[in-house]
């Protein structure tokens, strides 16, 4: 029997990441969630945050905007918003989108509760993927 399983992430714009791995760690609405070979079927909504995988020895880390995780026999699926691994994260870009963010949070309307829910996301996201940076 093997310990491993196919894991597969999609997103919204069509990027994807694929490959046979050991487990996963990822942060559900409801909590973290830990895969291994062989884990029952469920579906789970993702919140923004960090999850990793790991293979043998090796451990990569994804910051993730959200989406669905999917888990069946033997295929673990994402279907993300957006997704990027720890090691292609441009700090410059994510402390600009950042200051945006924090900037669109302080000329905003109270009253204008999509484009404020839109800032906070943004904000969310750049948060988030600061964390996987070194």
């Amino acid at each position: 029997m093997t310990n491993s399983f196919l894991f597969r992430i999609i997103s919204a714009d069509g990027k994807v990441y694929s490959d046979t791995i050991d487990e996963l760690y990822v942060q559900t609405s409801t909590g973290i969630v830990g895969v291994l070979s062989g884990h029952y079927p469920m579906v789970a909504n993702l919140v923004i945050s960090n999850f990793k995988i790991k293979k043998g020895n090796e451990i990569k880390f994804f910051a993730i905007s959200g989406g669905i995780l999917n888990i069946e026999r033997s295929t673990v699926y994402i279907l993300a918003d957006t997704f990027e691994e720890a090691g292609d994260l441009d700090k410059e870009r994510i402390l600009a989108a950042k200051a945006r963010a924090e900037e669109r949070l302080k000329v905003i309307s109270k009253e204008d509760e999509e484009d404020m829910r839109n800032a906070e996301f943004s904000l969310k996201k750049a948060l988030n993927r600061l964390r996987l940076i070194k």
